[in-house]
C-alpha cells in the first residue's frame, strides 16, 4: 500500500484502527479513533496510557502475548471518559514481522444498569435458573478441582450443593467419562447425554477463558432430561403399538384407532369403494363425537387404487371433520395414488399432509402440548 493510500485509509476508515510499536506506542491512528478518544491521546499516546490506571497491567500482558504469538490476540479494558465514567473497549490486534502492531478498538455496549447492579442482576438470574430448572452447575479449575457446585440438579443426584468443593473430578469419576472435561479444559466445548441411577442427564462442558484467551476453568451445565426421555419412550411405545395393531388388522379395511389422547388414526387398506367409504364416514364422525378427538389422521399407505368418487368422499370427510372442530390430515400418499390424484384434478392444497404416520403423530403431539 502506498503512503497516499495508507493516509487515505486512516482518514476515511470508520473503525477505531491504529498502528503501534512493539511497546504499545501508537504511531498512527484513524481519524475515527482520534475523534473518539481525543482527550486520552496526547503527544505520545500508548495503548497502556489509553487504559484506566487499574487496567494497564491487562494491556501490558496483552502486549506480551502479541510478542509471543504469530496470530491475532484480543483483550478488554476500560478507557476513562473526559466527562467521567469509563467505556469498555475490546482491542484486537496482531504483531507483524517488523514488530509493529496493527489493530482496532471496538466499543463494548454498556448495560442500562450500573456495574454493581449488573453483577447483582446476573447473580439473581443465575440463582433463579439453578432454583427453577432441574440443573446442576459446576466448575473445575485446570487441575480438575471443584470450585463451584450448585443447583437443583445436585439434589436430584443425591448430593447437597457444595459437597464436591475441593474434590478432584479426575479422582472421583471413571477415566472413560472424563474426556469431555479434559477437552473443555483444553479449550474445546462438548455436549453429550448420559444416564446414572435411573436419571437421564444432558451436559454441556464449556471452557471459561480469560481476556487473553486462556482457559481458566471448565464449567459444566448438567440438565435433568428424564421427563423428556420418558415422553419420547412413550411415543415410541405408542408408535410400536400402532404398527402391531396395523399388522393384526390387515383384514380390516379401515379400523379406527385412538393412538393418543384426542388423536384418531384411520389406516385405509386395499381398494375403497363407495359403500365402504360411506360406512367409514358414518363410523368416524360418530367416534369423533364420542371421543372428543381433536385430530384425525387418514393413513393412505395401504390404499392400492383411488378414483374420483373415493377422492371426493375423502375430501367430504375431511370437510365434515373440520365442521366438528377436528383437524383432519392425510399421510402415506404413495406415488401411484399421488399421480392418480393429480390426473383426476383432486386438490389437497387445503388439507394437511404428512409423509408418514409418525410425522403426523409428532405434529399432533406438538399441537396438544404446546
Amino acid at each position: 500500500m502506498t503512503a497516499d493510500a495508507t493516509s487515505e485509509f486512516f482518514d476515511f476508515c470508520p473503525s477505531l484502527a491504529f498502528i503501534a510499536a512493539a511497546d504499545g506506542t501508537i504511531t498512527r491512528s484513524s481519524k475515527a479513533l482520534a475523534a473518539r478518544f481525543e482527550a486520552r491521546l496526547g503527544s505520545s499516546p500508548t495503548l497502556t496510557s489509553l487504559a484506566a490506571p487499574d487496567e494497564r497491567e491487562t494491556v501490558t500482558a496483552f502486549l506480551q502475548t502479541l510478542a509471543k504469538t504469530d496470530g491475532p490476540a484480543s483483550c478488554v479494558f476500560a478507557v476513562p471518559e473526559q466527562a467521567g465514567g469509563q467505556t469498555k473497549v475490546r482491542c484486537e490486534a496482531r504483531q507483524g514481522a517488523s514488530g509493529s502492531i496493527h489493530g482496532v478498538l471496538e466499543l463494548i455496549p454498556t448495560s442500562a444498569l450500573g456495574e454493581s447492579a449488573q453483577i447483582q442482576l446476573e447473580r439473581m438470574l443465575l440463582r433463579s435458573v439453578m432454583d427453577t430448572l432441574d440443573i446442576a452447575i459446576w466448575v473445575v479449575d485446570p487441575t480438575g478441582k471443584f470450585v463451584f457446585q450448585d443447583g437443583t440438579g445436585v439434589k436430584t443426584s443425591g448430593m447437597t450443593p457444595g459437597d464436591l468443593l475441593g474434590s478432584n473430578v479426575f479422582e472421583l469419576y471413571p477415566a472413560d467419562t472424563l474426556p469431555p472435561v479434559r477437552q473443555a479444559i483444553a479449550g474445546a466445548a462438548s455436549h453429550y447425554k448420559t444416564e446414572a441411577h435411573g436419571v437421564h442427564w444432558e451436559t454441556w462442558n464449556i471452557p471459561l477463558k480469560n481476556q487473553a484467551g486462556e482457559t481458566e476453568y471448565c464449567a459444566g451445565l448438567t440438565l435433568n432430561i428424564s421427563a423428556a426421555v420418558k415422553t419420547e419412550r412413550e411415543l415410541k411405545h405408542q408408535l410400536d403399538t400402532i404398527q402391531e395393531q396395523q399388522r393384526a388388522i390387515q383384514a380390516l379395511s379401515a379400523p379406527l384407532i385412538e393412538v393418543w389422547d384426542k388423536v384418531l388414526t384411520v389406516p385405509l387398506i386395499g381398494v375403497m369403494d363407495n359403500d365402504e367409504t360411506n360406512k367409514l364416514i358414518e363410523r368416524l364422525l360418530a367416534e369423533v363425537s364420542r371421543s372428543g378427538a381433536r385430530f384425525t389422521i387418514l393413513d393412505l399407505t395401504g390404499v392400492e387404487a383411488l378414483d374420483t368418487s373415493i377422492a371426493s368422499h375423502i375430501l367430504r370427510l375431511l370437510a365434515s371433520l373440520n365442521l366438528l372442530g377436528v383437524e383432519g390430515m392425510v399421510t402415506g400418499v404413495s406415488p401411484i395414488v399421488a399421480q392418480t390424484m393429480v390426473g383426476l384434478g383432486v386438490d389437497l392444497g387445503s388439507v394437511g399432509t404428512h409423509r408418514t404416520l409418525r410425522d403426523a403423530l409428532r405434529y399432533c403431539m406438538r399441537e396438544l402440548y404446546r
